[in-house]
């Protein structure tokens, strides 16, 4: 009998949390939404829960702040880097990737969500930490893709078309090249530094998306990008 593979487990008010986060980062479009990709949000949220969380649109934005820190990210970059082993450092990977993801889709309309659960979940699941940095990179990039942590509704079966799945996959290069840079002396240098790896990422476009099928490439690639930060 085939066994279903285990979520990571979290810690009670994490696990709580997470959940909630995502739910309403998916407020802000939930009106452009059709009957049917609403259907699978209906039967996975009671209606209660989907009627209060409806409430909170246009209110909530404090509830959909991660409250990273600088630690955060330098745990997270740890993550990236690879000699980091412990549970706690993806899962604050997971939430720095969703505050980074959050900050940078303001400016799109209408958005592509990343979904900090399953974010968490995949990375727990990533067990390679002989590669070095650039190789980490490129292998989480492709295990969030593959994982489809992100999209209109992430995590369920809504067909993307070609541009968004290569706005996906930028901007996940884009999150990684940031953690691969040398890290910023204050939060708000961080953001800056993270707005400057989504633009570099924007002008190697071309040559990321033709390395997504070769991972040596594509590590190179994220590692020459990264040292312009």
């Amino acid at each position: 009998m085939s066994r279903r593979p285990r979520l990571p487990s979290l810690p009670v008010a994490q696990a709580l949390s997470m959940p909630l986060r995502d739910a309403l980062r998916g407020l802000a479009g939930v009106a452009d939404l059709t009957e049917e990709l609403l259907e699978p949000l209906r039967r996975a949220v009671p209606a209660p829960v989907l009627d209060a969380l409806r409430a909170l649109e246009g209110r909530g934005a404090r509830l959909l702040e991660a409250g990273i820190s600088e630690a955060d990210i330098g745990a997270a970059a740890a993550f990236l880097a690879g000699p980091s082993a412990r549970r706690s450092d993806a899962f604050a990977c997971a939430r720095v990737l969703a505050f980074a993801w959050d900050h940078l889709r303001r400016r799109e309309e209408p958005s592509l969500l990343l979904s900090e659960v399953l974010t968490a979940a995949r990375l727990g699941t990533i067990a390679d930490r002989t590669a070095g940095p650039p190789m980490r990179a490129a292998q989480l990039v492709l295990a969030l893709r593959d994982a489809h942590v992100a999209g209109r509704i992430p995590g369920l079966p809504v067909t993307l078309d070609e541009e968004e799945k290569a706005a996906i996959e930028l901007r996940l290069c884009g999150l990684a090249v940031w953690l691969l840079a040398e890290r910023g002396t204050s939060l708000a240098e961080e953001v800056r530094l993270l707005d400057l790896a989504d633009a570099l990422v924007a002008a190697e476009s071309a040559r990321l998306r033709a390395a997504m099928g070769d991972p040596a490439a594509l590590a190179q690639a994220l590692r020459e990008i990264s040292d312009h930060l």
